[in-house]
């Protein structure tokens, strides 16, 4: 038991389909989700956020179709009203999207701005001093001087708060 017998296979497999996975497909996803929708509500009409089909188009789905109908119907379940937002979503599907990611992904950053992220991140989570954080950055403490104004020209409102103890 657990084996498929080789001479049955290669009797079925006369005309070999491929399919496509769903996160090839993600093209695919508002109109699988609409009918998933009008066929797992019962009585009541349900409509998806813009804001969480972008969550699911973001996520990799290695379950395929049936992650995506077991997601869905969950929604519907987790849904009071008649919109799904993202909350009503699996926490694995909305992760934040200008967070780098493990999987490939659709668009390209420079790798000025993918610098940046990481500074804002690095002084998010610091502690310490601007020479610690440096050192931890593997950077002398004036290229992260000169960074860390660079970020400021720029206009990141949030960094001031951040940079307070670094000065």
């Amino acid at each position: 038991m657990g084996q498929f017998r080789e001479d049955l296979y290669d009797r079925l497999n006369v005309f070999e389909v491929l399919l496509p996975t769903l996160r090839e497909r993600r093209d695919d996803l508002p109109l699988l989700i609409e009918h998933l929708l009008q066929r797992l509500q019962s009585d009541r009409e349900v409509s998806l956020l813009q804001a969480a089909l972008h969550c699911l188009q973001q996520y990799a789905f290695p379950g395929n179709v049936r992650e995506l109908r077991n997601i869905v119907e969950r929604a519907l379940l987790m849904c009071d009203g008649d919109t799904i937002l993202p909350e009503h979503l699996p926490k694995k599907c909305c992760v934040d999207s200008s967070r780098p990611t493990t999987g490939p992904r659709e668009d390209i950053q420079s790798l000025d701005a993918v610098e940046q992220d990481h500074l804002r991140r690095a002084l998010a989570l610091r502690t310490g001093n601007r020479s610690s954080l440096a050192s931890k950055l593997g950077i002398s403490e004036r290229v992260l001087y000169r960074k860390i104004a660079a970020l400021k020209n720029a206009g990141d409102r949030n960094l001031k708060s951040n940079c307070r103890i670094l000065k």
